[in-house]
């Protein structure tokens, strides 16, 4: 699974990192959905012991995702924003 993720990160850069991210988040969000934030930080943290994923259903979902530099960027700049209003 892991060179399946490099190559894509090596063609596609960052992208590929967020996307597969977003896919763990979408494969898992049955049992996400009904954690609260204690148990989803627990279920994170053990994911990769506690959850096996098919590669080929990771990849595929992943690659249903649309991520791009500007998207990043926008993420970036509204995160920077909202730290820097709260004041932290």
């Amino acid at each position: 699974m892991v060179v399946r993720i490099w190559d894509l990160f090596i063609v596609d850069g960052w992208q590929a990192l967020f996307r597969f991210a977003l896919a763990i988040l979408s494969l898992c969000s049955d049992d996400l959905m009904l954690l609260d934030f204690e148990k989803f930080v627990r279920y994170m943290k053990t994911l990769s012991q506690s959850k096996s994923f098919d590669v080929e259903e990771l990849v595929q979902t992943a690659l249903e995702f649309e991520v791009t530099d500007r998207l990043i960027d926008e993420l970036e700049e509204y995160y920077v924003r909202k730290v820097v209003a709260e004041g932290n």
